[in-house]
C-alpha cells in the first residue's frame, strides 16, 4: 500500500487516529513539507510529542490546528472540499496547497482518522496574482491590446475616455480604422521594429468619435505567451494635443520674439546714433555763445547756457551708453581662452594710473582662465572693476579683490570690494538700464554699466548676481559656461 500511495504525484496525509494527533505522508507530502519518512507532521500533535516546524495560513490568517482540513473532516465526520491554504516549511519557502480531506470510519462507522490529497498550485497561484497585476496596471492605463490582424479584443475606460467609443463598440474592429490612425513613418516598417525589439514608440494622429483629431504620444509593446500562441499588441496612448499645441505656441512666440527684439536694437541702434548729430550743434553753439557772446550775456543767461550744455553732455553720455549696450546684444561672439587675471591686472593698473593719489589694494587671483569673447569679456570685467573703484572712493583703506570660488560643483567668480554697500532691497534695480542707487553727485554714471556685464554674462550661457551690506562693501558673483574644466580650481 505504501508503495502505491508513493507512486501518487499529489501529497497525501492520512491521520492514525480520530484527534488527528499523528499524521504521516507519503513521498510527496513529505517533500512538500520537508519532512522525513514516517515522520508525524500534525500541527496538533498528543502531549509530550514535539510541535510540527511548519505553520499554515489562509488569507494571511495564521490557522489553528482545528481549522485545518483533516482536522475539520474528522471533526465533523464529513468531507472538506476544495480547501485551500499556504504552508510555510522549515526552509521558509512557502507552498499554496489545495485539495479536499475525508474522515475514516471503522466498521460502526465511527471516525478512526482521516486522508486528505492535495496539489502543490504555487505557480498557478503566482501566475493568476502576476495576471492580476497586469489586469489592474492595464485598466489603470490608456490602454488597449490588438491581435497581429490589428483587431481590438481589450478596450479599458482610459481608451474610452480618450476616443469616445464604449468597449463594445471597440472590441472586434480594426484599430487603424476604427481610430483613423495617421502614421509618420510606413506601417509595415513599425510592425518589424516592434516585433525585433519588442517596443515602438512615437507618435500618431487619431480621430475621436466625435470627428476630433488629436495627437497621442503611443507606446507599442509586443507579447506572445509563447511559441505555441499567437502574439498580440498591447498599445498605450496619451493625448498630447494641448502639450505641443503649447509647444508650437511657445516656439512661434520665441520666433516673434527673437525678431522683435532684432528690429528694436536696430531701431535703438539707429535713433541713438541719429541723435548724436543734433547734440554735437547744441553743445557746439551753446560754447561758442558763451566763448563769443559770454560778455553780452548776464550771468542768468549764461548760467542758463552751462546748463544746456551740462544737460547736451549728460544726454549725449546716454545715447552712448545705449549704443554700447546695443553692440554688446547685436556683436557676433567669438570663443577664445581668456586670461581673466591678466586682463584685470591692466584694468587695475589703469584705474591706479588715472588716480594715482587714490590708494587701493588690489587681491588678484592668478591664472584665471575661461572660454569667451576676448572683447566682450573685457568690456564685463572692467566694468565691474570700475564699479568697485568707484564705491571704494570714500574708504582710505579701499580693497577690491577678483577671484573664484566653487559652489555647488559650479566654477563662480567674484568681484568684491569694502565700499558703501547698498540695501539688498534694491537689489532688482541693479541689472535695469538707466537705474541708479546714489545720485550722480554722489557718484557720477548713467546706471548703463551692469546692465552691459550682464547681458555680456548671459551671452556667454552664465548668470549674474549680488550680495551687499551697506557700509561694509559689494560682492558681485558670475559665472561663464563651460568654465568648469579651466584654470585653477
Amino acid at each position: 500500500m505504501k508503495t502505491v500511495m508513493d507512486l501518487v504525484p499529489a501529497a497525501i496525509w492520512v491521520a492514525h487516529d480520530p484527534e488527528c494527533h499523528n499524521i504521516t505522508g507519503n513521498r510527496t507530502a513529505n517533500e512538500f513539507y520537508e519532512a522525513k519518512e514516517g515522520e508525524n507532521v500534525s500541527a496538533g500533535p498528543a502531549s509530550g510529542e514535539p510541535v510540527s516546524p511548519r505553520r499554515f495560513f489562509r488569507n494571511g490568517k495564521e490557522l489553528k490546528a482545528e481549522d485545518l482540513p483533516m482536522q475539520e473532516a474528522a471533526a465533523r465526520n464529513q468531507v472538506v472540499e476544495g480547501s485551500e491554504f499556504d504552508v510555510k516549511v522549515p526552509s521558509g519557502k512557502s507552498l499554496t496547497l489545495m485539495g479536499a480531506a475525508s474522515p475514516l470510519r471503522d466498521e460502526k462507522g465511527k471516525v478512526r482518522g482521516a486522508v486528505a490529497a492535495f496539489l502543490d498550485i504555487t505557480a498557478r497561484r503566482e501566475i493568476e496574482e502576476q495576471n492580476f497585476e497586469h489586469l489592474h496596471i492595464l485598466e489603470q492605463a490608456n490602454v488597449f491590446v490588438r491581435d497581429m490582424d490589428g483587431k481590438i479584443i481589450f478596450w479599458n475606460m482610459g481608451v474610452e475616455k480618450i476616443y469616445g467609443y464604449s468597449m463594445d463598440e471597440a472590441i472586434g474592429k480594426t484599430s487603424n480604422e476604427l481610430l483613423k490612425t495617421e502614421f509618420h513613418e510606413p506601417l509595415p516598417d513599425i510592425l518589424r521594429d516592434l516585433t525585433a525589439k519588442g517596443t515602438w514608440e512615437g507618435e500618431l494622429v487619431h480621430t475621436r468619435k466625435d470627428g476630433v483629431k488629436i495627437i497621442s504620444s503611443s507606446v507599442w509593446t509586443f507579447y506572445q505567451a509563447d511559441k505555441n500562441h499567437a502574439g498580440m499588441i498591447i498599445e498605450a496612448n496619451t493625448d498630447i494635443t494641448e502639450r505641443k499645441k503649447a509647444e508650437e505656441a511657445a516656439v512661434e512666440y520665441s520666433k516673434n520674439l527673437e525678431i522683435a527684439n532684432k528690429e528694436l536694437e536696430a531701431f535703438s541702434y539707429s535713433v541713438s546714433h541719429d541723435l548724436q548729430a543734433p547734440l554735437r550743434a547744441l553743445d557746439s553753439f551753446s560754447e561758442l555763445l558763451i566763448e563769443d557772446y559770454g560778455q553780452k550775456i548776464d550771468e542768468t543767461g549764461q548760467d542758463y547756457l552751462k546748463r544746456i550744455r551740462k544737460a547736451t553732455q549728460t544726454m549725449s553720455q546716454l545715447i552712448n551708453d545705449m549704443l554700447k549696450l546695443s553692440r554688446v546684444v547685436r556683436s557676433e561672439i567669438r570663443i577664445d581662452l581668456v586670461h581673466l587675471s591678466e586682463e584685470a591686472k591692466v584694468i587695475a593698473g589703469e584705474l591706479q594710473a588715472g588716480q594715482p593719489e587714490r590708494k587701493v589694494k588690489f587681491v588678484l587671483a592668478p591664472d584665471i582662465l575661461v572660454a569667451g569673447d576676448r572683447g566682450l569679456l573685457d568690456i564685463a570685467l572692467n566694468n565691474l572693476l570700475e564699479n568697485a573703484w568707484k564705491y571704494t572712493s570714500k574708504n582710505p583703506n579701499a580693497l577690491i579683490e577678483f577671484g573664484q570660488t566653487q559652489q555647488n560643483g559650479e566654477k563662480v567668480f567674484f568681484v568684491r570690494d569694502n565700499g558703501i554697500g547698498f540695501d539688498m532691497i534694491y537689489s532688482d534695480k541693479l541689472f535695469q538700464p538707466f537705474q541708479r542707487l546714489h545720485t550722480d553727485k554722489e557718484y557720477p554714471g548713467t546706471g548703463i554699466g551692469l546692465a552691459i556685464v550682464q547681458r555680456i554674462i548671459r551671452r556667454h550661457g552664465g548668470r549674474i548676481w549680488a550680495e551687499s551690506e551697506v557700509g561694509k562693501g559689494t560682492t558681485f558673483y558670475f559665472t561663464i559656461e563651460n568654465a568648469s574644466g579651466l584654470g585653477k580650481s
